[in-house]
């Protein structure tokens, strides 16, 4: 045996004694020798046959085979008389095709063993949820049976006091309305005229507003009042068709009306209970009065203007101009103002 193999060999049995036997062993306590007189391998592929070769001698008689190793008593012929590597090539596939079968059929016994487990317990789960559900099934007609006898037993209570409640049917309607062959007709009333229609615009009208007083106040009042009563007075138009000459007059009348508009004057509402005006109300009522006189006075001279006759062209030349002279104010500084 060789150096190198002989060291690999002692490292390999030092890691199994360790692992395997629990064993703390030094590499100096093993020696390697070279053993003669065994057959070798011819070619560079049959090392494993020979290794096994060695090993089913090793394990046939291991002291012997010890003993003739280390003393070389070790004989080829007589030692070895069958030697045949392809023979003992041919046992070891025989060897491993068996085991494998062997293994082959133990994984089928454990799968087949695993496929009853498994298939046993889903019967056993599913026995168990059949069991609940009839368990359910079974209480869920305890419950409506009892319902049914306390309802029972509340009818008989009921008939006993003679106050049972009789079933009221809902009165049955019409699936549908009659129909008329005629269509629907649209009725659009005009507006009805509640004053007599205007031919022209009042004069008066024309005038500028301007606010009323307090003397004018209760009048407007009144007015006001009195408006509102014809208002309640007057009908409700009806909704009823109307006759085709009737509604074009009111159509015209309703369009003579969107034409002048009204011309009523807007007048202030007093309050239900009057009250002292303010001064500053007076104030500003008299200085618009003012202002309307002044400006009624204006219009009133621009029309006298007018109808006054024109001069004539050379009386006009001949005139002399009339030229205002504005006296000249003189403003005296004094020296503190400087």
């Amino acid at each position: 045996m060789h150096t190198k193999t002989t060291r690999n060999l002692k490292d390999y049995l030092i890691e199994e004694g360790k692992t395997k036997r629990g064993l703390d062993l030094d590499l100096k306590d093993f020696q390697g020798l070279t053993a003669k007189e065994i057959p070798l391998q011819q070619n560079l592929c049959d090392c494993g046959v020979f290794l096994g070769l060695y090993f089913e001698k090793f394990i046939n008689d291991p002291d012997q085979f010890v003993r003739k190793i280390l003393r070389r008593e070790m004989d080829a012929e007589a030692d070895w008389p069958n030697m045949a590597p392809p023979k003992t090539r041919r046992d070891i596939v025989k060897l491993v095709t068996e085991l494998e079968k062997e293994q082959a059929k133990e994984r089928f016994e454990q799968k087949k063993r695993r496929k009853e487990e498994r298939k046993k317990a889903e019967e056993t789960e599913a026995k168990s949820k059949l069991e609940e559900q009839e368990r359910l099934e079974e209480q869920q007609k305890l419950e409506e049976q009892q319902r049914l006898e306390e309802q029972q037993r509340l009818e008989e209570q009921h008939n006993s006091e003679g106050q049972k409640s009789q079933p009221t049917t809902p009165p049955r309607l019409t699936s549908h309305l009659p129909r008329s062959r005629k269509s629907p007709e649209v009725v659009i009333v005009s507006p009805k005229r509640t004053k007599q229609r205007k031919e022209h615009i009042a004069a008066e009208d024309l005038e500028i507003p301007r606010l009323a007083t307090t003397s004018e106040k209760p009048a407007l009042q009144d007015h006001d009042s009195a408006m509102e009563d014809d208002d309640q007075q007057q009908s409700i138009p009806s909704v009823e068709p109307a006759h085709p000459e009737a509604e074009k007059k009111q159509l015209a009348d309703a369009d003579d009306e969107m034409l002048y508009g009204s011309t009523e004057i807007d007048v202030e509402i007093p309050d239900s209970q009057p009250k002292e005006e303010p001064q500053y109300e007076k104030d500003a009522e008299e200085g618009h009065n003012k202002w309307l006189a002044e400006l009624q006075a204006q219009a009133q001279g621009i029309t006298d203007d007018e109808s006054k006759p024109k001069k004539h062209e050379s009386e006009r030349q001949s005139s002399p101009c009339q030229t205002k002279v504005r006296a000249q104010e003189v403003i005296e500084i004094d020296d503190s103002q400087q």
